[in-house]
């Protein structure tokens, strides 16, 4: 268990966070969540995701109020190309929720693996949501935080945080088969 804000720093104005170090279930990256944070039961997923292509992984934490999700999707895509992935991405995103306002783009590239991300403001639901866009193996993931909108600077902090912990994990015969 690690402790990213510490509620008796000075200055600190919020809640202690500890997190944990998460794999994903074909290792093959790895990074940190709050802890807390489980599989959403499948319900949820359906009442919530019910789409056909819904993503792999999602996880809530224990209030249900902030989820976290994370397609392997199978376009090819390098490291290099991250900042036109995110702006593919953002650009689909406002066609699709033309309601919601999107911030400017922002390429994240002080840690292993660059990502590229954007906040979606969705003041009618009271929700903020990052979507963020990364290569591993040359093939784009899509990882995306939904929480709260008072939650905003607490969640958009720990976004780097979690950009950081962002590890491709290293399998014999490659990572990305299914």
């Amino acid at each position: 268990m690690n402790a990213i804000f510490h509620k008796d720093a000075e200055g600190c104005s919020q809640e202690q966070v500890c997190v944990f170090t998460w794999t994903d279930p074909k290792q093959r990256l790895s990074l940190v969540l709050p802890e807390g944070f489980q599989e959403m039961e499948e319900e949820k997923r359906e009442e919530y995701f019910s789409m056909e292509e819904r993503p792999e992984i999602i996880m809530e934490d224990e209030q249900g109020s902030t989820q976290f999700t994370l397609q392997f999707l199978n376009k090819a895509m390098s490291r290099e190309e991250t900042k036109e992935a995110v702006r593919g991405v953002c650009e689909l995103t406002q066609k699709i929720f033309v309601q919601y306002k999107t911030s400017p783009l922002y390429l994240y590239e002080k840690s292993e693996i660059p990502v590229g991300w954007f906040c979606m403001s969705m003041k009618a639901l009271k929700r903020e949501h990052i979507k963020a866009v990364f290569s591993i193996e040359n093939r784009m993931v899509l990882l995306t935080l939904t929480y709260p909108e008072e939650e905003r600077v607490r969640w958009q902090v720990f976004a780097r945080y979690l950009f950081d912990s962002l590890h491709q994990e290293k399998r014999e015969g490659g990572i990305w088969n299914r």
